[in-house]
C-alpha cells in the first residue's frame, strides 16, 4: 500500500496561488506576496521543489533512462497537447476579433502549436488584444520546458556522477540560483532566453528542482522535521528581506534549500494530515494548464466591471471543471500507458508523480 503524504494537496495548492496571483496581475492589480515573493511564483516554487524531491525518487528507484522519460512524457504531454489543440483551434477563433477565415489563414495561428514542443508562444491573432495583460493566451505554459529541463539533470547527474550525486545537485542548485540572481540584479537591462525559456525566472526554478533532488537524497541524513521547518521558514523570511550586493548569491542559494526543505517537510509530514485530495484524482496539472486562458476571458468581460476575486472565484470553478474532465478523459488514460513504457526494460513498479 502506498504510504499516505500531503504532496497531493500541496500540488493543488500551489496550483490554486497561481490562479489567485494571474487573477490579480490579468485584471491589472497588484498580486500579493507570499514571503516577500509574488504569489503565483510562490505557487510555481511549490511545483518545482516537490518535483525535483520526487523525481528524484522515481529515477532512484528505476535508473532507466527509456522509463525515466517515458514517464515524464506521459505526465506532461497529453494533456498540453489537448489544451493547446483547444485554445489554437475552439478558443482562438471564437474570441478573436478576426473572422474566423482570417484567423485560420493566419500563419500566426500555426506557430502557436510550438507550444506542443514546448517552445512556448504567447501570441494567436486577434486574441485577448484589448485585455490588461495584452496577446497573452496562456502565460502558465513558460515553467514546462524548464520543467523538462530539470528533468535531464536527473538521469545525467544519475548516470555520470552517481557516486557524488548530492554534491552535484547541491552545486548545480547553487549555481543556477547565482545565475538568476546575476540576471536579475546585474542584467536587469537584457533579455535572456534560451529555446524560448525566460533564463532570469528559469535558472531560479531549475534551483528550487535541483534543491528538493538535495533533499530526497539527504533525508536520511538530516530528517524532514517540523519545528526544523519553522525555523528554516523564520531564516527563510529574513534572508530574502535581505538585499546586500553580491551577499545575494549565497542567500538565493541558501533560501532556495530552505524553501524547499519547508515545503518537502510538510508534504511528508504524518503529524499534519491535510486533506486528502488526491483520492478523488490529480488535478493541480490540469488547473494549471487551464485556469490562465479561462481567466483571460473572465477578465475581456469583467474588467472594468467588478474586482479581482469575482474573477478569480469564477476562474476557478470554470477551471476545476475543465482540470477533473483533463484528468478523468486525458490524464488518467496517459498514466496507463506506463507499464507499457516500461515494458522494453524489466523494472521494479512506482508511485505515481508528477
Amino acid at each position: 500500500m502506498k504510504r499516505r503524504n500531503n504532496f497531493d494537496f500541496l500540488r493543488l495548492f500551489a496550483a490554486s496561488l497561481v490562479v489567485i496571483g494571474h487573477g490579480y496581475a490579468l485584471m491589472g492589480k497588484t498580486p500579493p506576496m507570499v514571503l516577500d515573493t509574488p504569489i503565483s511564483t510562490f505557487g510555481v516554487i511549490v511545483f518545482f521543489s516537490i518535483s525535483g524531491y520526487l523525481i528524484a525518487g522515481s529515477w532512484e528507484r528505476e535508473p532507466q533512462v527509456y522509463n525515466f522519460f517515458a514517464k515524464r512524457a506521459l505526465r506532461l504531454f497529453p494533456a498540453l497537447f489537448v489544451v493547446v489543440l483547444l485554445t489554437a483551434f475552439v478558443l482562438g477563433p471564437i474570441v478573436s476579433d478576426l473572422p474566423a477565415r482570417a484567423y485560420f489563414a493566419d500563419p500566426r495561428t500555426y506557430h502557436y502549436l510550438a507550444n506542443l514542443r514546448l517552445s512556448i508562444q504567447y501570441f494567436l491573432p486577434g486574441v485577448f488584444e484589448s485585455n490588461p495583460l495584452r496577446n497573452a493566451v496562456n502565460g502558465s505554459l513558460w515553467s514546462l520546458p524548464v520543467e523538462f529541463c530539470s528533468y535531464m539533470m536527473v538521469p545525467v547527474i544519475g548516470l555520470l556522477l552517481s557516486r557524488w550525486r548530492v554534491l552535484a545537485f547541491g552545486a548545480l542548485a547553487a549555481i543556477l540560483a547565482s545565475v538568476s540572481v546575476y540576471l536579475v540584479l546585474f542584467r536587469a537591462d537584457h533579455q535572456f532566453t534560451f529555446y524560448a525559456m525566460d533564463l532570469r525566472s528559469g535558472t531560479a526554478m531549475a534551483a528550487y528542482f535541483a534543491a528538493g533532488a538535495v533533499i530526497w537524497h539527504v533525508r536520511r541524513t538530516i530528517p524532514l522535521n517540523m519545528i526544523a521547518a519553522l525555523v528554516a521558514v523564520a531564516v527563510y523570511a529574513g534572508l530574502s528581506r535581505l538585499s546586500i550586493g553580491a551577499a545575494q548569491f549565497p542567500i538565493a542559494t541558501a533560501t532556495a534549500f530552505l524553501l524547499a526543505y519547508v515545503i518537502i517537510t510538510i508534504g511528508e509530514s504524518q503529524s499534519l494530515p491535510l486533506p486528502d485530495t488526491g483520492r478523488y484524482g490529480d488535478f493541480s496539472y490540469g488547473l494549471y494548464l487551464y485556469a490562465f486562458p479561462v481567466e483571460q476571458v473572465l477578465a475581456e468581460h469583467l474588467y472594468g466591471r467588478t474586482g479581482q476575486w469575482s474573477l478569480i472565484g469564477l476562474a476557478f470553478v470554470f477551471s476545476m471543471v475543465l482540470a477533473i474532465l483533463s484528468w478523468h478523459f486525458v490524464e488518467k488514460h496517459a498514466l496507463a500507458l506506463k507499464p507499457i513504457a516500461r515494458k522494453t526494460v524489466p523494472s521494479t513498479p512506482q508511485p505515481t508523480t508528477n
